[in-house]
């Protein structure tokens, strides 16, 4: 046995194997992590029209300048949101 863990031939077999079984762990790991950052992104985007409708709905006609502030801040979350998806995607891109 210890002939057969000094030879250089099996520790670079081993070492091949680690490697690939790695990388598929990593793969699997990084599809995970972009799947649910972009559930959550979603979520987020829902939950922020729905509050932004009802605001709008509730606000609208009593205090305008409420509305136009609720309408600039979704646009700012909007925005940051398309980043955050920009670079997720470009992550899967690169990995691809």
């Amino acid at each position: 046995m210890t002939d057969r863990l000094g030879d250089v031939m099996v520790f670079e077999q081993l070492q091949i194997r680690f490697k690939n079984q790695f990388m598929i762990l990593a793969k699997d790991l990084q599809s995970g992590v972009e799947a649910t950052t972009a559930t959550h992104l979603f979520n987020i985007k829902r939950t922020l029209d729905i509050i932004r409708n009802e605001n709008v709905a509730l606000e609208s006609e009593s205090n305008p300048e409420f509305n136009g502030v609720v309408e600039g801040e979704v646009r700012v979350v909007r925005d940051e949101i398309h980043r955050l998806q920009g670079v997720v995607n470009s992550g899967v891109a690169a990995a691809a």
